[in-house]
């Protein structure tokens, strides 16, 4: 009985793979596809044919390369011979398809598979032969040699029986031959699937197209979900060495993150929206690094920087989105420790430290393809996170020449490269987290912001917030975190009885779903920034149109923060204040002593009483020595940007 069953088990599994049964269904399915088919690339679509034939889809998926070849050979006799020796095939996998572990795709041989993976590299469109043609002078006769790896030898005599015992040259026929365009990529692990304390693994893959349909929409630094199958090929190191290549069927760019984003996330996404906004934010900035005290500002700055600004709707005009952030401050300050949260809470993140991190690493380098003359493009960091977050540690480490390389990405958002007769420009839509020491490793307050900072101005003034963290003995503040972290150590399990906080998956679930949000900026909104700006103008010593367009993304992020689509005057005012305190934290006793109360300070602060009459208003500046000519000039400028107001002889604040 048992032996019956076992032969009735090995019977239904030759039925599988049935091969003539398959040739006749896909026969039917490609001569009803093919009738007004004219292109050059056919994908057959495995979701119209799994349901009627289950058993037909699982043989393709298992032997995809053998049934490729099939749907070459089954195409139907009416198409024209031309069309027929340049059409190509391709399977597209189900949708259902597991995905699969990106290290386990080099043990898939032959099988067409799914996998997610980050595009390192990308090869210039070369030319590969797929099938060459050899042509005989003598008996006039055709010979086609089907090239399947890199190389092949080429036929010494022509297999017709007129001219097989004659040493008759073949002759290679171009015109006759077919080629497809081809671009190599390297394909790089993901960093969320390497596990802790690996290296990332790569894949190389062929993408092979018909001449004239070729695709170069895949670039550098594109996630891809990717679906093809293995073939291993011998190198050229070794006779015993094979390297696995995958030969590309179907790509998607991965931009739509959402999707990572699962069901059960939605209804806390929600409740938090729901949630004020003085208690949103300190639920937020306790759960982003929830083992660091103190530091509710910088926490709140990377917060923004993570879910950005909104993208004003400009024709032929592009104004970045992105929030970059600059810490400097005193070793031991967790500035590393902000960072490496700011990667983990982001999709799409990297991190790069110190003096070992060059222009080639952080932009892109030229590297030679094997066995070509060829360059291909290899991208470095800030490629790599393209609309995502690149954190850069110990930023004042690193060698001027090769810090330089990104003053166009900060503010362009492009990266313009030419190395190895390669010219191309690449999109680097990428949010800069930076951490620096000071010049002299400590902070020293009797020094000026310049000469404390070894960095110069110009890359300074592309960091939308500043925070410069001093390491200052405060008694209370230093009880309170040493309670802070003792409890930590001590009850470990209990640290949301410490502070509250969410969930680390909420939290990055959270900021992909408030990131998508485009915050507004309302007509009535537009009076607060211009009234700041000016005042800013009138009594910082450095403000500039850069500080105005950071306060316009920042509190478009702060409005992203709360779940809305509108910037409200509570997100401007949050905003301000935020760009303050990191002013402040930059003052020092020098500019302190320099600093001295201004003619619209000194306004403002004798209209706060009440309305003033014009001269009593003059007399009382005069007394505080404010001259005539800079009395009406002050005068003027308030009234023109309304903040003060005259009615009825007196002068009172708007």
């Amino acid at each position: 009985m048992q032996k019956s069953k076992s032969q009735q088990q090995k019977n239904s599994a030759f039925t599988i793979y049935d091969f003539k049964v398959h040739k006749e269904i896909l026969k039917l399915y490609l001569d009803e596809q093919l009738q007004n088919f004219t292109g050059k690339v056919y994908t057959i679509q495995l979701d119209d044919l799994i349901q009627n034939y289950p058993d037909l889809v699982q043989c393709i998926l298992d032997e995809t390369l053998y049934y490729i070849q099939i749907c070459q050979e089954l195409i139907n006799p009416d198409i024209p011979e031309a069309l027929h020796r340049k059409t190509q095939f391709c399977f597209q996998a189900p949708s259902q398809q597991p995905l699969t572990k990106f290290r386990d795709v080099p043990l898939t041989i032959g099988k067409l598979l799914k996998f997610n993976g980050t595009v390192t590299s990308a090869s210039q469109i070369l030319p590969n032969c797929s099938l060459a043609t050899y042509y005989c002078e003598n008996c006039k006769s055709q010979l086609f040699v089907p090239v399947t790896s890199d190389s092949f030898s080429p036929p010494k005599q022509c297999i017709s029986e007129q001219c097989r015992s004659l040493p008759v040259q073949l002759q290679l026929q171009t015109v006759l031959s077919k080629f497809n365009d081809l671009r190599i990529y390297t394909i790089q692990e993901h960093p969320d699937e390497v596990p802790q304390g690996g290296t990332p693994r790569q894949v190389k893959v062929y993408h092979q197209l018909p001449t004239g349909a070729h695709n170069s929409s895949i670039r550098p630094g594109d996630r891809l979900q990717i679906q093809g199958f293995v073939i291993p090929m011998p190198t050229d190191q070794s006779i015993f060495a094979i390297e696995p290549i995958l030969y590309l069927q179907h790509s998607i760019l991965l931009i739509q993150v959402k999707n990572l984003i699962s069901q059960p996330y939605m209804s806390k996404i929600n409740e938090l929206k729901l949630l004020p906004s003085e208690k949103l934010y300190n639920l937020l900035t306790n759960s982003f690094a929830p083992n660091l005290h103190h530091l509710f500002q910088p926490k709140l700055s990377c917060l923004c920087a993570l879910v950005g600004g909104t993208p004003p709707n400009l024709k032929d005009i592009k104004i970045r989105p992105t929030i970059n952030i600059l810490l400097i401050g005193d070793p031991g300050l967790a500035k590393s420790q902000l960072l490496k949260a700011t990667v983990s809470s982001s999709y799409r993140s990297n991190y790069v430290a110190g003096k070992g991190t060059s222009s080639a690493g952080l932009t892109a380098a030229a590297i030679r393809i094997n066995n070509t003359s060829e360059f291909s493009i290899e991208p470095g960091a800030l490629i790599l996170a393209d609309q995502g977050v690149c954190c850069i540690d110990e930023f004042d480490k690193i060698d001027e020449e090769d810090r330089s390389a990104i003053y166009e990405v900060l503010e362009q958002q492009t990266l313009s490269f030419s190395k190895g007769g390669v010219s191309a420009t690449l999109n680097a839509r990428t949010t800069v987290v930076a951490a620096a020491n000071p010049k002299y490793s400590k902070w020293d307050s009797q020094l000026s912001f310049k000469d404390n900072v070894n960095l110069p101005e110009a890359l300074i003034s592309r960091f939308d917030i500043v925070f410069v963290m001093k390491d200052q003995i405060d008694e209370e503040r230093d009880k309170d975190l040493g309670l802070f972290v003792g409890q930590m150590h001590m009850l470990e399990d209990q640290r949301k009885i410490i502070k509250e906080t969410i969930d680390e998956n909420i939290l990055r679930a959270y900021l992909e779903e408030v990131k998508s949000i485009h915050a507004r900026i309302q007509p009535e909104m537009l009076s607060r920034y211009v009234e700041g700006y000016c005042i800013d103008r009138a009594e910082k010593d450095f403000s500039t149109p850069r500080s105005l367009l950071s306060c316009v993304r920042i509190s478009q992020a702060l409005a992203k923060l709360r779940g809305s689509e509108v910037v409200q005057e509570k997100d401007i005012d949050a905003a301000r204040s935020l760009l303050a305190a990191a002013e402040e934290s930059a003052e020092t006793t020098i500019k302190k002593q320099k600093v001295k109360q201004n003619t619209t300070s000194i306004v403002k602060g004798i209209l706060k009483n009440g309305p003033v009459s014009v001269t009593a208003l003059q007399k009382k500046c005069a007394d505080k020595g404010i001259i005539p000519q800079d009395f009406e000039k002050i005068i003027q400028r308030l009234v023109t940007i309304e903040v003060i107001m005259l009615e009825k002889g007196k002068y009172s604040l708007k």
